[in-house]
C-alpha cells in the first residue's frame, strides 16, 4: 500500500492515490478528535457504499473513506491556494519529529534496562524481588526488540 507525504515535487500528492493509513511510513500517528459529523442520507449511502466494494479494496471502513477525502480535499485547497511550502514544511516537521523519537528511544530505552539490572538483583526477598520481574516484564513489552529482549534475559537470570 502507498504511503504518501505531503510534498508537492518528485512523487507526491496525487488525486489518483488513496490516502486511507492511519500512520505514516514510520508508523507515527497523531489522533485527531471529530465528533459525530451529520451527512445528507444520499452522501452516507456512498461512503458505505465504497466500504467493503472490492473495486476500492483499500476501504476498508468508514474511517478510510473519511481519511482519504480529507488527505484529498487538504492537499489540494492548500495547492490550490499555492501554499506548497507549507506542504513541505508539514514534511519536514514530521521527519524532525520522528528524528527526535528516535534520539529519545536511543536514550531511553537502555536507561531502562540499565535500572532494571541494577534493581532487581539488589532485592533479597524473593516475593519482591519476583514483584520487581513481573514489572520489569510488563516494562519489556514497551521497548523495542533489542531491548526487550535483553530486559527479558535480565528477568530470566533472576526470576
Amino acid at each position: 500500500m502507498d504511503l504518501p507525504e505531503f510534498r508537492t515535487t518528485g512523487e507526491g500528492y496525487s488525486p489518483d492515490k488513496y490516502y486511507v493509513r492511519s500512520v505514516d511510513e514510520n508508523h507515527e500517528k497523531t489522533s485527531m478528535s471529530i465528533q459525530k459529523i451529520d451527512l445528507p442520507p444520499w452522501l452516507s449511502v456512498l461512503v458505505h457504499k465504497l466500504v467493503g466494494d472490492d473495486r476500492w479494496p483499500d476501504y476498508r471502513s468508514t474511517a478510510d473513506v473519511v481519511r482519504d477525502g480529507l488527505g484529498q480535499i487538504v492537499q489540494r485547497r492548500l495547492m490550490e491556494a499555492g501554499d506548497a511550502e507549507y506542504m513541505r514544511m508539514a514534511t519536514r516537521w514530521g521527519r524532525w519529529l520522528e528524528q527526535d523519537r528516535l534520539l529519545n528511544e536511543a536514550r531511553i530505552d537502555p536507561a531502562i534496562v540499565a535500572r532494571w539490572e541494577a534493581e532487581i538483583p539488589a532485592v533479597e526477598d524473593p516475593e519482591q524481588r519476583a514483584f520487581l520481574v513481573l514489572a520489569a516484564r510488563a516494562d519489556a513489552e514497551q521497548l523495542p526488540k533489542y531491548w526487550r529482549d535483553k530486559l527479558i534475559r535480565i528477568c530470566d537470570l533472576h526470576g
